[in-house]
């Protein structure tokens, strides 16, 4: 009986997880509009902005992050897959959140981890909200043309659909 119990608790627990971050997924910018362009400091202090980050006819992976993220260090292997395999056609953006962190740890744990990609700091949270983020990560696609294709909780499958 208790097994069914924890199996039941687990499945509640899993819709709802699924369910906040569709509802995540569902605010600001949706796929098909126009990406809103920003720019923040790296973290080694210099400007840097979507319309870098899309220089070279290339699509970008804004990717909202924390450090103190469970399910962003989970990713993270992805994350860096994905920029070492799509290295030609894809710029990865990490969008550091500055709710409940720093940026001493941002830059800490991008040198521990040894992040391939950019990543900003949002000292404000202005780009978090402006791209309404309710949740972590969350992952918007910008194609060259600088429009919105993909926006979620989870990775975008199929990369290479996406990145034609």
């Amino acid at each position: 009986m208790k097994r069914v119990k924890k199996g039941l608790f687990l499945l509640l627990w899993l819709v709802m997880l699924f369910t906040v971050g569709i509802a995540a997924a569902e605010e600001g910018p949706l796929e098909g509009d126009q990406a809103q362009g920003f720019t923040l400091k790296t973290l080694e202090g210099k400007p840097y902005g979507l319309k870098d980050a899309l220089s070279g006819n290339r699509s970008v992976l804004l990717y909202f992050c924390a450090t103190w993220c469970k399910d962003c260090k989970t990713v993270l292997p992805q994350v860096i897959g994905l920029t070492r395999k799509y290295a030609d056609r894809l710029n990865v953006l990490g969008v550091n959140t500055a709710d409940r962190d720093s940026l001493s740890k941002a830059i800490e744990y991008k040198k521990k981890n040894s992040l391939p990609y950019t990543v900003v700091f949002d000292e404000k949270d202005e780009i978090t909200e402006n791209y309404m983020v309710m949740g972590f990560p969350m992952f918007a696609l910008v194609n060259p043309q600088g429009m919105i294709v993909y926006r979620g909780a989870i990775l975008p499958q199929n990369m290479e659909k996406w990145l034609k």
